[in-house]
């Protein structure tokens, strides 16, 4: 018999063993199992599109889908493949998941390889009803006429690397300086004697919280604190700024993470007199972030801070390592950390810091570091800023320059992603040197960071690889 149930069963066959044991059956009552088309109770909706692998974790990190789901799903065969499926829809759809993110995740799962999209779509809406959904809270819409009173001007601490609700991340390899670069902004806007931030004017003062959750030395956060407050305050380290920090316990796979954090900026301002306006989370992987799940679980982290930071007009920065060489990395800064292209379009503003071997090796007094910023709240960078450090460990330096030429004309390159003039990438860079700006190019063909082509009169340039970059063939 052919049976076919919710979950699915396999097909059985009976047999008779003696004519003694047959029971009073008639011939045509019983039938060979044979492969036969799947029939369903009722007619099956039309087949919804399969998306991609990296929407489907996305998915599963969306939902809070159980670590343990997303690796029987997605990491470990099974045997019982029908069971799998079933703890996979159920657990999607009883986290408010719809039928087609049902779909969409398990296609792309380790253990539906063996199905056609047909049956595997038969099988979830076969299954759908026999799970109590839980579902969310009920969207309420309203008429766009309830924005007149809602106010569109952006505040600004630090124009144009921070605003007052922000989410935003600060990127890099490790040793990109980028603790420095933080802390350097955190005290800039805990200390009323501090003006500027990397030359830009900083616009409010008040009280700020660190997530130390990297480093946790003790040792190490009073030297560099104490070394950033010399270095605007002619000398004085004084730890006497409204500035607080912790190194363990904040964790977004932890249920009641959130409500903490609330309770913390809410006694903060009640000790201070005034809103936390800036807390960051150093870094990252440590409060819980998981490359399994290309970090799309961490989207209940974003999501939660987001609402915090509307709610209280509050900042987050979070700190982010990513191990992509500078050669290989996006030209878009918030794709460069992120397994997921949805977790960092998430995050704004985005900071990304590189290191400069070569610099360093011609300066060998002084790490050097290149800055790019991006917001949604105002235009990105048009260069990358220089950001020049001492190496004595007594003190704080720190010189702030505008990119080389050469590193302008890279960057200029890599935002347009396809072949621009000679002339047009001399008025990119900001130069009035025709010449000058031919001799650096000159200079980054023979060493293969540049390829140039002639297009009637004109001299095209672009990056090795890039859409104009033909072999030849222009």
């Amino acid at each position: 018999f052919n049976i076919k149930h919710d979950p699915p069963f396999p097909v059985k066959l009976l047999w008779l063993k003696s004519a003694e044991e047959a029971a009073p059956y008639r011939a045509e009552d019983l039938r060979i199992a044979v492969p036969v088309a799947p029939v369903s109770p009722v007619e099956t909706p039309a087949l919804p599109d399969g998306g991609s692998k990296e929407h489907a974790l996305y998915l599963l990190g969306q939902l809070q889908v159980p670590e343990a789901i997303v690796a029987e799903a997605f990491i470990e065969t099974q045997k019982d493949r029908s069971a799998a499926l079933f703890s996979l829809v159920a657990s999607v759809l009883e986290k408010g998941g719809t039928l087609t993110d049902a779909y969409r995740i398990a296609s792309h799962s380790a253990n539906q390889k063996f199905d056609t999209p047909e049956r595997l779509w038969e099988d979830i809406t076969r299954t759908a009803p026999k799970i109590r959904v839980a579902g969310g809270p009920r969207w309420t819409t309203v008429h766009i006429s309830e924005l007149e009173g809602v106010k569109d001007e952006v505040v600004w601490i630090v124009h144009p690397f921070l605003y007052a609700d922000a989410v935003g991340t600060v990127v890099g390899e490790p040793s990109s300086r980028k603790s420095w670069a933080i802390l350097q902004l955190l005290i800039a806007i805990a200390c009323p004697e501090a003006n500027q931030f990397l030359d830009q004017a900083v616009l409010i003062h008040g009280p700020v919280l660190y997530f130390n959750l990297d480093d946790r030395r003790a040792r190490r956060l009073k030297l560099r604190l104490g070394n950033i407050l010399a270095y605007y305050r002619d000398g004085n380290k004084t730890l006497d700024i409204p500035f607080e920090w912790t190194d363990s316990g904040l964790n977004y796979n932890v249920k009641d993470w959130k409500r903490w954090l609330a309770e913390d900026l809410d006694r903060m301002e009640q000790e201070y007199g005034q809103p936390v306006v800036l807390t960051v989370v150093d870094t990252m992987h440590k409060a819980g972030f998981d490359p399994k799940d290309w970090g799309a679980g961490s989207q209940v982290f974003l999501d939660g801070l987001t609402d915090l930071a509307i709610s209280r007009k509050t900042a987050f920065m979070i700190v982010h390592h990513t191990a992509k060489a500078a050669a290989s990395r996006p030209d878009n800064i918030r794709i460069a950390p992120w397994g997921s292209v949805f977790t960092g379009a998430s995050l704004d503003p985005a900071w990304r810091l590189t290191r400069q071997p070569s610099a360093d090796k011609e300066d060998r007094e002084h790490h050097h570091i290149e800055l790019e910023d991006a917001s949604k709240e105002g235009p990105e960078s048009l260069d990358p800023i220089a950001l020049i450090y001492g190496k004595d460990t007594d003190k704080f330096e720190l010189k702030v320059e505008e990119a080389s030429l050469d590193r302008k004309i890279l960057y200029q390159l890599g935002q347009a992603e396809e072949p621009i003039s000679q002339a047009e990438l001399t008025r990119r860079v900001g130069s009035s040197h025709d010449n000058v700006i031919a001799r650096l190019v000159s200079d980054l063909e023979k060493k293969g960071q540049v390829v140039t082509k002639k297009m009637g009169q004109a001299k095209m340039v672009m990056l090795p690889g890039s859409k104009g970059d033909t072999g030849g063939l222009f």
